[in-house]
Parts: C-alpha cells; sequence; structure tokens
C-alpha cells in the first residue's frame, strides 16, 4: 500500500498523516527540551546517526574512543564512534538522533547493545520493517535499545552498564545498516 499525497511511511512502516506525524516529532522533541538537566550520577552519551550509515560523535571525550571522521550533508565532519567504555554498574543514557536527507522509511536509526555471545549478524539478519527492526524472539538478548529516528528526530535510553567486564556490541538495526558498518562496543572495565 502507497502513502497517498498528505500521508507518509513513519520508520516502523506505518501510513500516517504528515500532519500527524510532524506534530507528533515536534512534541516528543518539546518534551525532550523540557525535561530537566541529567542527573550527576547518569553519564549521556550523544550519538548522531547519518546517512552514510555510522554512528558519530560531535568529538572524542573521556571513555569515547572515536576514530576518522566523516563529512555529511551539512558539509560538517564528525568522528565516528568505535568504542564506549564504561565502569560495571556506571548508569548510562545513549541519545541518539538522526541527521539525513531521506525520507524516514528510507532511512532511520537505532541503538542497540547487545548481550556478550550473540550472534550479531543473525539478529540483525532476523530484524526487519514489520518487528520495528528487534526480531520477536530475540528481545533477551539485548541489553538496551532505543526507538528509531528518522532526521531530525531524538531518541534515548537509560540503562545500566553490565556487571560482568568485557566487550558488547552495539549497533543499529535498521536493514543494512550493520553491514555498512554502523556499529561499535561498549568495553566494561573496572
Amino acid at each position: 500500500m502507497e502513502p497517498g499525497p498528505e500521508e507518509m511511511i513513519t520508520p516502523t512502516g506505518q501510513i500516517v498523516k504528515k500532519e500527524e506525524w510532524e506534530q507528533q516529532q515536534k512534541t516528543v522533541s518539546q518534551s525532550l527540551k523540557n525535561q530537566p538537566p541529567a542527573s550527576d550520577n547518569i553519564r549521556t552519551i550523544d550519538i548522531t546517526g547519518t546517512d552514510q550509515m555510522k554512528f558519530v560523535v560531535d568529538k572524542e571525550g573521556e571513555r569515547i574512543d572515536a576514530g576518522d571522521a566523516i563529512k555529511t550533508f551539512n558539509d560538517k565532519s564528525y568522528p565516528m564512534l568505535n568504542h564506549i567504555q564504561a565502569k560495571p554498574g556506571e548508569q548510562l543514557r545513549i541519545r541518539l538522533r538522526t541527521l539525513s536527507q531521506l525520507k524516514p522509511e528510507m532511512m532511520a536509526h537505532n541503538w542497540v547493545l547487545l548481550d556478550q555471545r550473540v550472534d550479531a549478524q543473525g539478529f540483525v539478519n532476523a530484524a526487519n520493517r514489520e518487528n520495528d527492526y528487534i526480531p520477536p524472539g530475540k528481545e533477551e538478548n539485548i541489553i538496551a535499545n532505543t526507538g528509531l529516528a528518522g532526521d531530525g528526530e531524538t531518541v534515548e535510553v537509560t540503562f545500566t552498564a553490565p556487571e560482568n567486564p568485557g566487550r558488547y556490541e552495539f549497533l543499529c538495526s535498521f536493514m543494512a545498516h550493520f553491514a555498512a558498518g554502523m556499529r561499535g562496543q561498549l568495553i566494561v572495565q573496572s
């Protein structure tokens, strides 16, 4: 089914009226702006998802390992996010925004943190639009995840880093993004 002239397809594949979607996004954006400042005991990490299917950060920061910079359509360069370091039991907030020139049904991002020893490729292979890119029956493999965000949208998740030291893979499960390199690791160490 194709959307009508006043409709659009959301990142989750639903057909909605454009006006309703825009109003919903304004409401979400406003509610994020009206939130009180992050508590001192929750570390907030701001990440951007790009059209190049990469997680980027504004700059490398404390316990954030970033790699080569990529240039986005707005002519700004951002370092690619490789690793996030955390202490066992540390409270983390991941705030993901999407920067895109494409329609949300073609380019949206999420942030999914998988438990250790989860086959990430198998996980993303089972993800599709019908299940919001979170495979049914695989929820127990997820430590934390955001919803999908299209251009200009911001989603976030707050969680506790695992108590077990080690490497935990994070990724975007939207179609083909994992294969394009939209992934990294949460490294938990004392």
